[in-house]
């Protein structure tokens, strides 16, 4: 198993931050803590690059809230800043993972999902029935 060095300090680049932070916006520009964070967009970023490097950063807590459609449900939310860290890690780490898993894993990967799993598992199951018949 090949050793990937280094992790941390790629995650904690201000360039990777700032990368994360406008994945992270998707959907969310309207809510105040969003549009509040990126109004001091450059001066959030370096405090929470500090504290990463530090070691001082801890989450935040959850915005807990319940939603009644189609059935009652509790959400819990992260906040913005948290979230920021989590594209930040997920931008470094999904290479990896994603170069050492099989090709026929669908789950949450770009440019593949539910759909694409169904195509190959029926391609898959026509080309089993073809080489079955073709054999006997």
């Amino acid at each position: 198993m090949k050793r990937h060095g280094n992790i941390f300090e790629k995650i904690v680049t201000f360039q990777n931050l700032l990368v994360s932070s406008k994945n992270a916006i998707r959907g969310k520009k309207s809510k105040k803590s969003v549009a509040a964070f990126y109004f001091h967009l450059e001066n959030e970023l370096l405090t929470l690059q500090a504290e990463l490097v530090s070691g001082s950063y801890s989450p935040r807590p959850y915005t807990i809230f319940e939603i009644k459609e189609p059935k009652v449900r509790k959400i819990c939310s992260s906040d913005f800043r948290d979230r920021v860290v989590h594209h930040s890690i997920c931008n470094i780490i999904e290479p990896i993972f994603e170069a050492r898993s099989i090709y026929d894993s669908y789950a949450c990967m770009q440019n593949k999902g539910a759909h694409l799993a169904v195509l190959s598992l029926l391609l898959n199951s026509l080309r089993l029935i073809w080489q079955t018949l073709l054999l006997t």
